[in-house]
């Protein structure tokens, strides 16, 4: 019986010690690929920033705007100024649903509507999509 018992413990120490090693190897593969999340949405960013500082003097007319107004193509007006949200539209907090409402619109009156926007740093967000200005 003692044989037995100590067979089992032997048995239940390597199981456990098991479990920890791969609990462990999933943490750091689960944290290692939200690492490579963060470096690529940076550098999607950066990206972004400089076809911004490339593009901000292109102007657009409201018909031009008004092409793109579908999830796969999205552009949109607020305050004049001109932004391609395409990319943005499926991680809207909101849903796709609120935001294609603006796609190929000027947005300014919805998207100064909600208090999520004021609070919640929406104008930071937007500005990395801005593509130009409106032509008056």
């Amino acid at each position: 019986m003692d044989e037995n018992n100590s067979k089992q413990s032997k048995l239940t120490i390597i199981l456990l010690f098991l479990i920890t090693i791969t609990g462990a190897y999933l943490a750091y593969t689960f944290a290692q690929s939200q690492e490579d999340n963060i470096e690529q949405k940076n550098s999607t960013i950066q990206t972004q920033e400089i076809l911004q500082d490339d593009t901000n003097s292109s102007t657009y007319t409201l018909e031009e705007v008004a092409t793109r107004n579908t999830a796969e193509q999205c552009w949109t007006v607020i305050d004049s100024s001109v932004y391609d949200i395409t990319s943005y539209v499926p991680n809207h907090p909101g849903g796709e649903g609120d935001i294609i409402k603006i796609c190929g619109k000027d947005g300014s009156n919805l998207f100064s509507k909600p208090q999520e926007h004021k609070d919640g740093g929406a104008d930071n967000v937007l500005s990395a999509f801005k593509i130009g200005t409106l032509k008056q």
